[in-house]
């Protein structure tokens, strides 16, 4: 985990710099970055991507995957959970939403890809697990990252548990544990494809 600037007294782009330094670092210390996941809950979920598509625009080796728990990955709020999960919600409300995101994006349009990854183009991108509760406001920011991502032909999986509110997988409940037991089964099958496909490759170039 790293710390990152935050808004108002750091508003877009300091909390991605900050990320893409910390991916660097990583990188400097001897680690693969396609061998690295990306995880982050909520307006982490939002810099998780963000973080990657940065990457993917300098031409860089992606990560083995993103994984993001409840992102906001709308600062717009134009999803329909917004309105009809609002009484449902017992950690989030729009009115806070909207402060936050005008002072995340600063003189951003806040439906710039660069502040709201849900608008952003996910073709060539990597594996994306999302995962969300079925009673918070930004469900629908899940729902539609998830049909936008996999229309791009890009891998993604999406599970929504029911009766979860918003980052459920911060707390310690049967739901959170089951959570972070498929994050890992997720980044461990990635990994076991792509030895899969190092191996294969070596004995080509062997033979």
């Amino acid at each position: 985990a790293f710390s990152y600037r935050l808004a108002p007294a750091h508003p877009y782009p300091a909390a991605l710099q900050d990320g893409m330094s910390a991916f660097e670092k990583l990188v400097e210390l001897g680690y693969p970055p396609n061998r690295i996941v990306i995880l982050g809950i909520s307006a982490g979920g939002n810099l998780a991507l963000s973080i990657a598509r940065e990457l993917q625009k300098e031409k860089q080796v992606l990560p083995l995957a993103v994984v993001c728990m409840s992102p906001w990955s709308d600062l717009t709020l134009s999803g329909e959970s917004i309105i009809t999960l609002k009484k449902r919600d017992n950690s989030l409300r729009a009115s806070y939403l909207r402060k936050a995101a005008k002072a995340y994006a600063a003189n951003m349009a806040l439906d710039d890809p660069a502040v709201s990854p849900l608008f952003a183009d996910y073709t060539n991108f990597c594996p994306v697990l999302i995962q969300a509760g079925s009673e918070e406001i930004l469900l629908s920011d899940s729902v539609r990252l998830y049909d936008r991502i996999s229309a791009a032909g890009t891998a993604a999986k999406l599970h929504v548990f029911e009766h979860q509110s918003h980052g459920f997988q911060s707390y310690s409940s049967p739901d959170s544990y089951t959570a972070l037991a498929e994050v890992n089964k997720f980044i461990q099958d990635l990994l076991l494809i792509q030895n899969g496909k190092e191996v294969e490759k070596n004995a080509n170039r062997n033979s």
